[in-house]
């Protein structure tokens, strides 16, 4: 996937302008008598440049002095020094972004039901651009190596698509290394662990839901990975617990995936050496739990995650969380919408703490 955003910008200046004797007071007066335009006289009688070097013409006033201001510039765009006046924000803009100033607002509200804003791209479809498909697997092609689940298939299925397993668990011990999962629409109220390198993909994210609880010894969690290579994708992750946990895995993707309603986290990426990539998803409303947490995303203990083309809304405490030397990428992602905690901590997009980094883009 490429993202094209523009380099970020350094503004350290911004605002800075310095004062000494011999400083005009305002924007066009006469220079120090004996200097040139854009000089000052020093203690020692000789003058030197005053102001910041290298200046873009549009950002010098008559006396040629540099004065970097936001109202030099036209809107969309701020004063760099040796550049001008440079766009910044999203770039490019969706067109259903673009409000009548002429800039780039990404807003949930300005999407149709059933997608979600990404900033670079749009607004997208919760299930992807397929769609739910026809039939009773969608848009999911049969493929060696595939077991198939269909929750209201008779008991004793041998996993083929005549014959589909009843559980995710029945398939998840005859499925190999490499394989897949394949899930018909319905609810899955058990709780999933992913301990095998296999994908686990559903219908579509509207009409596959995974709800189910397990108590593990760090948290309550609907879909543990720990399989290096694990993919999640075209799925609801809903349950009274942490939607998506990932630790001690590399290589996880979760992909065109709704985290809708959970608690504590959506999603919670922990220990060093847990890689993931979130991508196409939507991760919204985790609720606190005894007034803790309620994040949309963390990531702790050294993980590293890379979050692009999704949406992160109404959560709390943090939409986002990178924190205890976690690292990784956040683009093009809308962050929206995060509340407090019921005895009002937080409330923060996003929060980068304790020796972490973290590369935001669009």
């Amino acid at each position: 996937m490429a993202w094209r955003t523009r380099p970020r910008l350094s503004v350290w200046w911004l605002g800075l302008v310095p004062l000494g004797c011999g400083q005009p007071g305002e924007d066009g007066a006469a220079p120090p008598e004996g200097c040139p335009a854009g000089q000052v006289v020093r203690g020692d009688g000789a003058c030197a440049p005053l102001g910041p070097q290298g200046c873009a013409a549009v950002l010098v006033d008559v006396d040629g002095i540099c004065r970097p201001r936001l109202e030099k510039c036209p809107p969309g765009t701020i004063p760099k020094i040796d550049e001008g006046c440079v766009a910044v924000g999203v770039i490019p803009c969706p067109t259903a972004f673009v409000d009548a100033d002429g800039l780039c607002h990404p807003q949930m509200v300005k999407c149709p039901a059933g997608s979600f804003a990404s900033p670079l791209e749009g607004c997208l479809p919760i299930d992807g651009e397929a769609g739910c498909g026809t039939g009773t697997w969608g848009a999911i092609a049969d493929e060696p190596g595939t077991v198939w689940v269909e929750p209201s298939a008779p008991a004793g299925g041998n996993g083929s698509q005549a014959s589909p397993f009843r559980t995710i668990d029945e398939a998840m011990a005859a499925v190999d290394d490499g394989g897949r999962v394949a899930l018909a629409a319905g609810a899955y109220t058990a709780p999933v662990w992913i301990h095998k390198s296999i994908e686990v993909v559903g219908r579509c994210a509207s009409l596959v839901t995974l709800a189910g609880v397990q108590l593990t010894e760090v948290y309550e969690v609907v879909v543990w990975i720990d399989a290096p290579g694990a993919t999640l994708r075209g799925v609801r992750v809903s349950g009274p617990g942490n939607g998506i946990v990932v630790t001690g895995a590399a290589g996880v993707t979760v992909d065109q995936v709704h985290v809708v309603g959970n608690r504590y986290h959506g999603i919670l990426l922990f220990g060093a050496g847990t890689d993931a990539t979130v991508t196409r998803s939507l991760i919204e409303a985790t609720a606190s739990v005894a007034d803790q947490l309620g994040r949309g995303v963390g990531t702790e203990g050294g993980a590293h995650l890379a979050l692009g083309s999704s949406a992160v809304v109404a959560n709390r405490e943090a939409g986002i969380f990178f924190g205890d030397a976690a690292h990784g990428e956040v683009i093009s992602v809308l962050v929206e919408g995060t509340q407090p905690t019921p005895n009002d901590q937080g409330g923060h997009g996003i929060a980068i703490r304790d020796g972490s980094v973290v590369s935001l883009e669009a």
